[in-house]
C-alpha cells in the first residue's frame, strides 16, 4: 500500500506504539502541522542519516514510522508542542518534494509480527524477564508512565517497547526498526538486555561499595585530630 506522506526528518527513532514530544518552531514544519491538522493526516518520523534537523534538506534513513498527532499545544513566538504516537512503519520510495515541506511517496510494511512461530514463546519470555529485570534497576530520568512498565504480552509490542524505553544509540535503534526477521530481533534484544543488565549491576555494585566506604569514613574534625 502507497500514499503521499509528510516526512519530519530528526535526529530521533519512533516506533510503534511509542510517544514522542516535539517542539515546532520552524516555518516548514508549521505548515506541516497545519497540513496534517486540516486533513487529519499522520506524518513520517524518520531518522536523519546526513544533515541537521533545523535549517537545509537533511538526508534521511528510508524506514521509519507513521506518527499520529495526540495533543497539540500553543507557545509563545507562534510556536507549538506536539505530542505523537507511533503506528505503522513505512519505507519511503521517493521524496516527491521538500518545499513547503517534505513529502513522500511511501510504501507501508506489512506486520513482521502477523504470524509468529510457535518456538517464538521461549524467546518472548526470555525477552520480558530481561525487560523485567532491566525495569528493576534502572533509573528512569524521564517521567514514564504507568502503562510504560507494563510488560506487554504481544511480542510485538513487547519489541517495540524495548526500543523505546532503553537509552540506545540512535543507529542501533534504527537497526531494530529495521529487522524483518522476529527470531533475529529477539535474539539481538536479548544480547542488548543482557549487556544492559550486566552494566545496571555493576554499577549497583559500585555505588553500594562506595556508600559502604563514605559510611567508614571518620569524620573531618575526628580525622584533622588524628
Amino acid at each position: 500500500m502507497t500514499r503521499e506522506l509528510p516526512l519530519f526528518p530528526l535526529n530521533a527513532v519512533l516506533f510503534p506504539g511509542g510517544r514522542l514530544t516535539l517542539r515546532i518552531f520552524e516555518d516548514r514544519y508549521k505548515e506541516m502541522l497545519r497540513y496534517c491538522l486540516r486533513s487529519g493526516s499522520g506524518f513520517g518520523v524518520v531518522l536523519i542519516r546526513k544533515g541537521t534537523e533545523v535549517g537545509g534538506p537533511s538526508d534521511p534513513f528510508s524506514i521509519g514510522t507513521v506518527a499520529r498527532i495526540v495533543h497539540t499545544e500553543t507557545l509563545p513566538d507562534d510556536q507549538f508542542r506536539i505530542f505523537v504516537v507511533g503506528e505503522k512503519r513505512f519505507r519511503i520510495d521517493r521524496i516527491i518534494r521538500w518545499e513547503p515541506f517534505p513529502v513522500g511517496i511511501v510504501s507501508l510494511l506489512d506486520d513482521r509480527f502477523r504470524t509468529i512461530p510457535r518456538n517464538l514463546t521461549s524467546l518472548g519470555n526470555r525477552v520480558s524477564a530481561l525487560l523485567f529485570r532491566y525495569l528493576e534497576l534502572a533509573d528512569l530520568k524521564e517521567p514514564v508512565r504507568i502503562a510504560d512498565l507494563i510488560l506487554p504480552t504481544n511480542i510485538a509490542a513487547l519489541c517495540y517497547r524495548i526500543g523505546d524505553l532503553l537509552p540506545l544509540p540512535l543507529l542501533v535503534k534504527q537497526s531494530l526498526l529495521e529487522m524483518e526477521d522476529v527470531i533475529e530481533l529477539l535474539l539481538r534484544e536479548i544480547v542488548i538486555l543482557n549487556a544492559e543488565v550486566r552494566r545496571l549491576q555493576a554499577q549497583k555494585m559500585w555505588q553500594r561499595l562506595l556508600k559502604r566506604l563514605s559510611d567508614r569514613a571518620l569524620p573531618p574534625d575526628q580525622a584533622f585530630l588524628n
